[in-house]
């Protein structure tokens, strides 16, 4: 993880405002990709297909991203103690814990699409 002061003196913080896709239930693994008109997508739409429900699973991500930084700025530990290193690991576990609860229209691997290639 990065580990040098950041010039800001604090990340900004982002609030969740957007309602696009309530009512998706991001753990059904029957979802299917949209057009950029909210269609199902199909050979015959538009390109790029859009994945519903994939913007909260960014902001969740951006939220551990928020916390790394504050950790960074704030270093309450000296960098590479033992502290720090158990800190960092368990900053990034969260990370790897997240992808792995992605579903599978959220993988890259099983579901090719821009927004999933951002989010891998």
């Amino acid at each position: 993880m990065y580990s040098a002061r950041s010039l800001a003196s604090r990340p900004s913080s982002i609030p969740r405002l957007f309602d696009d896709d309530i009512g998706i239930d991001l753990k059904c693994e029957q979802q299917q990709n949209v057009d950029i008109h909210g269609q199902p997508f199909t050979t015959l739409s538009p390109e790029p297909a859009r994945t519903p429900g994939l913007i909260h699973a960014a902001f969740d991500l951006a939220e551990i991203f928020q916390e790394i930084a504050n950790y960074n700025i704030d270093q309450p530990t000296k960098i590479g103690s033992d502290d720090d290193v158990t800190e960092r690991a368990k900053l990034y576990l969260r990370i790897l814990e997240l992808k792995a609860s992605l579903p599978s229209m959220f993988r890259q691997e099983s579901n090719f699409t821009v927004q999933t290639c951002f989010l891998a």
